[in-house]
């Protein structure tokens, strides 16, 4: 039996139950259709929840005799800091935050609950609380999984930060992440965790009864040696059971891809592009595909050569205006050098005497050779002065260059490795074969004992795109709706005869 309940999305806090209604739910591992192999994180929510005010004031969570009976409505159905979790025979099943939105009319109201990891993560950036654009963390000596659990943890780190995910101890193994303080706007925690999840690892938030005041969601995700979810217990399900209601399967050829084309940011020659091949298997045309990741970009990392060169011009600046003060320094001798040299002139024509004068002589002189020197120093000046900031600037430019080409072959390196990834994972040279089953909720295998990521054992008889048999079915998504049934969509294999 369906119930739902309202919980307080910081801690889980269980707030009771509300009043019954219709909706519909899903739980998915990776996201994806027949369009394209499943990717990166998968979602939970549920949709269609409507309740009368009157159902809400009979269940005790308003008097509309009181004052002020709306803003408790309001507040009780607040987006974001509130939450709806549906239970099938109490196991929470899926759930998270009060969508954006909140739709009231006279008699109704009518809300959507998201994700968790959307609701909430999406709005949580992976940098650190002591933040400035050069802040950086970087954890290593992790397993993709590992790194994940961190990214979370960096995530909660902040005041309020606390949410109800209970995480693992972090997985240790070979790799390094570094989240830098100015590429925030591509560090939300949820885009950090898909990235992880499109690498190979299952991750999923697994709603669960803490205690009776409160629900978490259990974080799990594939270890280093097994990127795929573990289980305790492979369910098994036979078409024609009375647990099973349908089994139905779609062959799709949009999967095919013999060879891809993965597409990085740009629109001219520096535009980042791997090819990715398989095998085109005998008696099939070669099929390309092109798939494009904007945010896959050659282009080097611009504060990093922007810093290097910002430094050099403040080197420059300081050199420069040494050499300009130099200059002005020289000026001034010059200037009274030239004083001293117009005095002396005066001297000689006011001379009297033959010792006047042979003193006014030898004082020209001496003004002459001050004033040469003052006119030999402003000119050694000026050159001082244009041979710095030509220096400085010859080496200017060449540490901006050097700079440049460092981030450039790094992001160079960084943006191969993305789009062979992105393309590998889009290589299907057959065709794929998905099967999807319905099967009763209050059925032999209860809901709430199987979960997205796990195994399930499926046989068939007489199905006309499966040979009988029992095949090994990954469940890839679960949907329903407030009824007593469930809709299970196992990851697409690749039918053996085609």
């Amino acid at each position: 039996m369906w119930t739902l309940e309202l919980f307080r999305t910081v801690d889980g806090l269980r707030y009771g139950e509300l009043p019954a209604a219709g909706f519909s739910w899903s739980r998915e591992l990776r996201k994806g259709s027949l369009d394209a192999p499943p990717q990166g994180l998968g979602t939970e929510r549920a949709s269609g929840l409507e309740w009368s005010v009157a159902s809400l004031e009979a269940a005790g969570w308003i008097d509309r005799n009181e004052h002020g009976w709306q803003e408790r409505l309001v507040a009780l159905l607040m987006p974001k800091k509130h939450g709806v979790i549906a239970l099938y025979d109490g196991i929470p099943i899926a759930g998270g935050p009060i969508a954006d939105s909140v739709t009231f009319t006279h008699d109704t109201v009518a809300i959507t609950v998201d994700d968790y990891a959307e609701g909430i993560l999406s709005r949580r950036f992976v940098v650190p609380e002591t933040f400035s654009p050069k802040k950086q963390v970087k954890v290593t000596g992790k397993s993709i999984g590992g790194l994940a659990v961190e990214a979370l943890r960096v995530a909660m780190r902040k005041p309020a930060g606390g949410l109800p995910l209970e995480l693992p101890a972090s997985e240790t193994g070979n790799q390094t992440a570094e989240w830098k303080g100015y590429a925030v706007a591509q560090l939300a925690a949820e885009d950090v965790i898909t990235d992880f999840a499109d690498l190979g690892p299952d991750i999923d938030f697994r709603p669960k009864v803490l205690d009776d005041s409160h629900f978490v969601w259990e974080v799990v995700h594939g270890s280093a040696d097994q990127l795929e979810l573990g289980q305790t217990t492979v369910h098994d399900w036979e078409q024609g059971s009375p647990d099973v209601v349908s089994i139905t399967s779609t062959l799709s050829t949009a999967y095919i891809a013999h060879r891809v084309y993965a597409v990085g940011g740009g629109q001219d020659v520096a535009t980042p592009i791997q090819r990715r091949e398989a095998e085109v298997p005998e008696g099939w045309p070669l099929i390309e595909q092109v798939i494009s990741d904007s945010t896959i970009s050659a282009v080097p990392e611009q504060e990093v050569w922007k810093k290097t060169a910002a430094e050099a011009t403040a080197a420059y600046d300081a050199a420069y205006q040494d050499a300009v003060a130099k200059s002005d320094a020289a000026d001034t001798k010059a200037a009274q050098a030239e004083a001293a040299v117009a005095a002396a002139n005066k001297a000689l024509a006011d001379a009297k005497t033959a010792a006047q004068k042979k003193a006014a002589k030898a004082q020209k002189a001496a003004a002459d050779k001050v004033a040469k020197a003052a006119r030999s120093a402003k000119t050694a000046a000026t050159k001082a002065e244009t041979a710095a900031k030509k220096r400085l600037a010859d080496k200017l430019k060449a540490a901006e260059k050097a700079a440049e080409k460092a981030a450039s072959d790094q992001q160079r390196i960084w943006a191969k490795a993305q789009l062979q990834r992105l393309g590998d994972a889009h290589l299907t040279p057959y065709p794929m074969l998905q099967i999807e089953m319905t099967i009763r909720a209050d059925g032999i295998t209860p809901l709430g004992t199987f979960w997205p990521g796990e195994v399930a054992h499926v046989t068939t008889h007489d199905h006309p795109a499966l040979p009988d048999g029992t095949y090994p079915l990954r469940i890839l998504s679960m949907s329903g709706d407030a009824g007593e049934s469930v809709t299970l969509v196992f990851d697409p294999i690749q039918p053996e005869r085609y």
